[in-house]
């Protein structure tokens, strides 16, 4: 083995991916229907993910929004029952609901920041959706128009062989 760029083994591989780029690319030049086809689907399948990943987002926001909704009832009652415990002097009972008010006060607090930051994430997932929709949409239009133009290239230059092949002849004539 060689310190300057590999083995054989890797000299070949990259010999065999060299050889198969420009089969390749020769084969993309001819028809740029298939490439542009390649690049839609592509954004297509990522447009999948992200919409997948935005969905995820959207599910765990929802989720927090009914803990969030769930805690702050719980407290609502705690809240309730403390009053009642310190009239009929049950304190080790008022004692445990304030420990209680405050753990979910702490969960609250918690699930407010966490639920904002889940809404911000969902927001900008949905905006980086749109987005992308976008792309796609531009990049099927751009399709469409290169290959409108090549297509007219193509019948121009058909064009303009038949009417050279008309004057060569009437020139042999």
């Amino acid at each position: 083995m060689s310190s300057d760029g590999g083995g054989f083994f890797d000299r070949l591989a990259n010999l065999w991916n060299g050889f198969w780029s420009l089969w390749i690319g020769g084969h993309e030049r001819k028809n740029p229907k298939v490439v542009y086809e390649s690049a839609l689907n592509v954004r297509v399948r990522k447009h999948g993910q992200l919409k997948s990943a935005a969905a995820n987002i959207v599910y765990l926001r929802n989720k927090l929004e009914k803990e969030l909704t769930t805690k702050r009832a719980e407290l609502e009652q705690v809240q309730q029952q403390i009053p009642v415990a310190l009239d009929e002097g049950e304190d080790e009972v008022a004692l445990v609901l304030i420990e209680s008010k405050d753990d979910l006060t702490a969960d609250i607090t918690s699930l407010t920041a966490e639920l904002d930051k889940t809404a911000s994430e969902a927001e900008e997932a949905k905006r980086a959706l749109v987005s992308f929709q976008g792309e796609i949409e531009k990049l099927r239009k751009e399709k469409e128009r290169m290959i409108a133009a090549m297509e007219t290239a193509e019948a121009r230059i058909k064009i303009q062989e038949t009417l050279s092949g008309l004057s060569t002849d009437a020139d042999i004539q």
